[in-house]
């Protein structure tokens, strides 16, 4: 997850990987307003990382906050399948289905 929170900080701060992100529709660097969106998912990153790792939501609630992370890795994880760019399709999907998998695993054992 903060490989995926330091990709985003790359593009939110113009790396031109455009292609990679939001369905591909924007090769190279990313236009102003999808920069300041992708730069608040960063912090969404790392405060999925920060539960996961058991910083945020201990207790009995954990697991509940935890199968919810999951969902939005398996919800990513279609959006990206249904992406028009191939590199989302290949390299994204693949990464949601193991961080849902990863969590989903660590909701179970919690």
């Amino acid at each position: 997850m903060i490989g995926v929170a330091v990709f985003h900080l790359a593009l939110a701060l113009g790396a031109p990987w455009g292609e990679a992100s939001w369905g591909g529709s924007h090769a190279g660097v990313l236009p102003v307003n999808l920069r300041v969106a992708i730069g608040v998912s960063v912090f969404v990153d790392l405060l999925l990382a920060a539960v996961c790792a058991g910083y945020v939501a201990r207790g009995g609630g954990r697991r509940v906050v935890l199968w919810m992370v999951a969902g939005y890795f398996a919800l990513g994880a279609v959006l990206n399948a249904l992406s028009p760019s191939v590199i989302e399709r290949v390299i994204w999907t693949p990464v949601a289905v193991l961080l849902m998998l990863l969590v989903a695993s660590g909701a179970r054992r919690v």
